[in-house]
């Protein structure tokens, strides 16, 4: 495989895995996969808070305790033309708290589908330059109960929309920066969604390194605490930063490690995970 081709294909597969956490999380880059060609990401990411934010204002509460959630996902990424990728993931998602109310849910989460289509790309200044627009659904895979402390997640329908730029350079270990802009339009009294993400990332060997940050925002809705809130109704905001590393084994499978943590963020955990992938190309 000559240096650019493991280059993307490193690149590539790890731009999975980027995605293959709780649905909900951001993450996508310029890379898609090859036209006929299929990546599948299997991955489990156990994340954990004993802090939250009220407003902006940091606690911890006995009731509650340590929140500890566990994610087992499942991510398809299939290549329908040079420029277009449709999209597919679900997730399984475990949560539980030790405090005095010993809260727990499990079940299916959410199930989303995107269609990615790179519209302009391009080589200038000894760099490779694409734009990337996606627009997809997510919505709830189970009848779980949202309105509750610890809960799967928001049980909401949302229309998905992102536009990505990215740049290469190949002849500097085939380095990339993306930037992600996204919108999530939310149903009910679910506050609309506004994410940006960033990543940064070079193949060194067989492995791909990247580091990421996501800032979220979700306004319109009530602080916790505040007169008749509901949890998935609340103004929620966050800054979350990560490294990622991708180890090739073939030109068909790899493994993904990775790590986060919350340092800002307002009525949401000040949470830290780890995330373990496999992903085969097929």
């Amino acid at each position: 495989m000559n240096p650019p081709f493991r280059h993307l294909a490193l690149a590539g597969a790890l731009a999975i895995v980027l995605a293959a956490a709780p649905v909900g999380a951001q993450g996508l880059n310029g890379f898609l996969p090859r036209p006929g060609t299929a990546t599948v990401a299997v991955s489990h990411t156990l994340e954990s808070y004993d802090e939250y934010w009220v407003g902006s204002e940091a606690v911890s509460d006995s009731l509650l305790g340590r929140v500890e959630t566990g994610t087992v996902s499942l991510w398809v990424d299939f290549g329908l033309t040079p420029d277009v990728a449709l999209t597919a993931q679900l997730a399984y998602v475990d949560v539980g708290s030790d405090g005095l109310l010993q809260q727990t849910a499990a079940g299916l989460q959410d199930r989303g589908l995107m269609l990615r289509w790179r519209f302009l790309h391009g080589e200038a200044g000894g760099c490779r330059h694409s734009f990337v627009a996606a627009a997809g659904i997510r919505d709830a895979a189970s009848g779980y109960e949202p309105d509750r402390a610890v809960a799967i997640g928001d049980h909401s329908r949302d229309g998905l929309f992102r536009m990505v730029y990215q740049i290469q350079a190949d002849h500097l270990a085939g380095a990339w920066l993306s930037a992600e802009l996204g919108y999530d339009l939310r149903e009910g009294d679910v506050p609309q969604g506004l994410c940006v993400y960033s990543e940064l990332g070079a193949v060194a060997g067989p492995a791909a390194l990247s580091a990421m940050i996501t800032r979220v925002w979700a306004d319109g809705g009530p602080d916790l605490g505040d007169m008749a809130f509901t949890y998935p109704t609340v103004d929620e905001e966050l800054v979350r930063v990560g490294a990622k590393v991708y180890l090739t084994f073939s030109e068909r499978v790899g493994l993904a490690v990775s790590g986060f943590t919350t340092p800002k963020g307002e009525n949401t955990g000040k949470a830290t995970g780890t995330s373990t992938s496999l992903v085969f190309r097929i």
